[in-house]
């Protein structure tokens, strides 16, 4: 039976494993990774929805990423970083308004901090 620091490190390898795809340049198998862990929980996921986000934008998948922080921010619970990385995706589909948009909405967030 492997101790708690094998566990440990195990754990660590199995989270590390969709940037080790994505930096390999298999962006399929990375994302669906992340997507598994994402869907797995259903709420107060704000790692999951940030990895899977930054994710999308690692893969240069900019419409996913944008579409993805903004439901995100637009969820129950939200904070200001959702809205900052729905703008920055945003900004680099080259939808600056927009980006612009989703920046200031992330001021008036649930759980901006320092706003």
């Amino acid at each position: 039976m492997p101790d708690q620091e094998t566990a440990s490190a195990d754990a660590l390898m199995i989270s590390r494993k969709p940037w080790v795809l994505l930096r390999s340049g298999d962006f399929e198998q990375g994302l669906q990774i992340m997507h598994d862990e994402y869907e797995a929980k259903p709420t107060f996921r704000t790692r999951e929805t940030l990895r899977l986000g930054i994710g999308y934008m690692w893969a240069d998948m900019y419409d996913f990423a944008a579409a993805h922080f903004t439901a995100a921010a637009h969820a129950e619970f939200n904070g200001e970083i959702e809205f900052a990385f729905a703008g920055v995706a945003e900004w680099h589909l080259g939808n600056m308004e927009v980006a612009t948009q989703r920046w200031r909405e992330g001021l008036k967030a649930q759980y901006a901090v320092g706003c």
